[in-house]
């Protein structure tokens, strides 16, 4: 009789422990409760371990499921805003030139490089480099046709001489322009894209003579 009556108490106090309700939160503490009253915006409760005591009130935004004594299960749907990724402002640094040689960021770009990063980054720049690379070939064009024709002078053709000699006249102030050109790009891109330009100092002439001029 004592077996049967302690096995009866067992499975009182057992039913009692699986009677209580679970509210898992957003932030996954879980709470052992009896739930009191369940609406849309909000969930009121009293804790299972004192069931006499305050009634606590829970909005459904903050529950993540309840888990009921008999079973049940009622889960809530949140609606999470995406995040929003801002790509940080890359801002441009300066050209530097060293004769021919461009660098930025301390790294050396040649040719074809040069011209691609000004096409991407600042084209008022660009269309001054390809303009100048343009004349700059046609400079050399007309000095290898001058050498070609002094070849010919001295194989014995007559009057070649002239259009020669006028070819190596032409390509000095055309490679002068383009070259000069493709350095302005970098200036132009310094001033334009950057936002201020290198400080260089020139020679200029006017009526009073020749001096030296601070450039921006």
């Amino acid at each position: 009789m004592k077996k049967i009556m302690l096995l009866f108490v067992a499975v009182i106090a057992t039913t009692m422990l699986f009677a209580q309700d679970v509210i898992v939160t957003t932030d996954s503490k879980k709470i052992e409760a009896k739930i009191v009253e369940v609406s849309s915006q909000q969930v009121k409760y009293v804790e299972f371990n004192n069931q006499e005591g305050p009634t606590f009130v829970l909005a459904t935004d903050e529950i993540s499921s309840i888990i009921f004594s008999n079973g049940q299960v009622k889960v809530y749907e949140h609606n999470t805003p995406k995040s929003i990724v801002v790509q940080p402002e890359i801002k441009l640094e300066y050209i530097h030139r060293n004769g021919n040689k461009y660098f930025y960021d301390g790294h050396q770009m040649k040719g074809d490089t040069y011209a691609q990063f000004l096409r991407n980054n600042c084209s008022e720049a660009f269309y001054e480099y390809r303009r100048g690379l343009i004349t700059a070939n046609i400079g050399w064009c007309l000095l290898g046709v001058g050498v070609g024709l002094d070849f010919m002078t001295m194989a014995g053709l007559p009057y070649v001489w002239i259009p020669a000699l006028v070819c190596e006249i032409a390509c000095i102030p055309t490679l002068i322009g383009g070259y000069n050109a493709m350095h302005r790009s970098a200036d132009l891109f310094n001033s334009a894209c950057v936002g201020k330009s290198q400080a260089y100092w020139s020679v200029t002439a006017s009526q009073n003579g020749v001096g030296l001029a601070l450039n921006f």
